[in-house]
């Protein structure tokens, strides 16, 4: 753990070999990680037990973990037979891999928006990705909120907590910036960041 000031207060978990990704869920209980072991896999750590859980097994890859507003699903990216796939699984482990969308580029989930009906992702390889919001209700059609043409790097894209904006980071302007743009009903997008 670090405080606001970047001091170092504790050590959660060490030796956790080939750690690439550590996402703490909403609740601050359990922390959703990708660790490589010899194919990326999902896993959960328990903070409280120190007990740490296998999500995902293969057969290729499972990256990007995201939780659920209600800690209760981990949205992931899956690759399957050359494919990529958006899913999810109850964070516990409990049930069944559901496929979310199915797609022939790469695609990362980013966010998961607080009201739970929109999970936010990047298309295309890093540099030249679009973000997209899959609707988790009704047709379940994605909808474009950054386009292609922007250059945003990948898995930088958060909502704020009232869900109106989304941050990410772009080049567009030569060098790596962070934006605001407004999501679902609103219009304009600002550059945030000087330097």
């Amino acid at each position: 753990w670090m405080d606001r000031n970047t001091k170092q207060i504790s050590t959660i978990a060490d030796k956790l070999t080939n750690l690439q990704v550590a996402r703490l869920s909403p609740q601050g209980d359990r922390i959703a990680m990708q660790i490589d072991t010899g194919a990326n896999d999902i896993w959960v750590l328990d903070l409280a037990r120190g007990v740490r859980t296998r999500l995902t097994f293969g057969p290729v890859s499972n990256m990007s973990p995201v939780w659920s507003p209600d800690g209760k699903w981990i949205a992931y990216t899956a690759d399957r037979n050359g494919r990529a796939n958006l899913c999810r699984k109850p964070a516990d482990g409990s049930g069944a891999e559901e496929t979310l969308l199915t797609d022939d580029q790469i695609t990362m989930p980013t966010d998961w928006s607080r009201d739970g009906k929109y999970l936010i992702y990047q298309r295309g390889p890093v540099g030249n990705t679009e973000l997209l919001a899959l609707p988790l209700e009704g047709e379940r059609k994605p909808f474009v909120v950054v386009p292609r043409s922007e250059n945003t790097f990948a898995g930088t894209a958060h909502l704020s907590p009232d869900g109106r904006w989304l941050a990410y980071m772009s080049n567009e302007s030569g060098a790596q910036q962070a934006y605001v743009v407004a999501f679902r009903g609103g219009q304009g997008k600002w550059q945030v960041s000087a330097n």
